[in-house]
């Protein structure tokens, strides 16, 4: 070995555990860190939904309810602006009822596959209607180019 080469570091073979150890650590610690970004630029807030009339209900407490699926009878509910919401049902775009009185959820009320094939054949009837006022079929107009 002549005096300006470096030796040589010792070969060391890594194993599968030990890489699969190594590369789960790793995306693990990414994960850890990009969800503390994501809640420092988004912090999280409560569940809010519109109903079927448009009046927005903010569900849970702070940001313990993320999703509709959530939802249990005893989750705690307010109008959107932090106002009480009264008492009575509430009925959802998907179907679902909510039956809230002093600011609880008492009762979920999902609706019947019958009930939700009423509403898909409604959505339907109402697209179609939407789509004859837009399309407009008008003949072929001829021209001289056309004989």
């Amino acid at each position: 070995m002549s005096t300006n080469q470096l030796p040589k570091p010792a070969r060391h073979t890594v194993t599968y555990d030990e890489a699969a150890r190594i590369v789960d650590s790793y995306f693990s610690s990414l994960d850890a860190k990009i969800s503390a970004l994501a809640k420092e630029a988004f912090p999280p807030q409560a569940l809010k939904l519109f109903t079927a009339d448009g009046t927005m209900l903010e569900f849970g407490k702070d940001d313990d309810i993320q999703e509709a699926t959530e939802i249990t009878e005893g989750t705690p509910v307010k109008l959107a602006d932090g106002g009480k919401v009264e008492d009575g049902d509430y009925v959802m775009p998907d179907g679902t009822t909510y039956k809230i009185a002093e600011g609880v959820v008492k009762e979920i009320v999902k609706p019947t596959t019958e009930q939700l094939a009423a509403m898909i054949r409604k959505d339907m009837k109402d697209f179609k209607a939407e789509l004859r006022n837009i399309i407009v079929r008008k003949p072929f107009k001829r021209t001289g180019y056309l004989k």
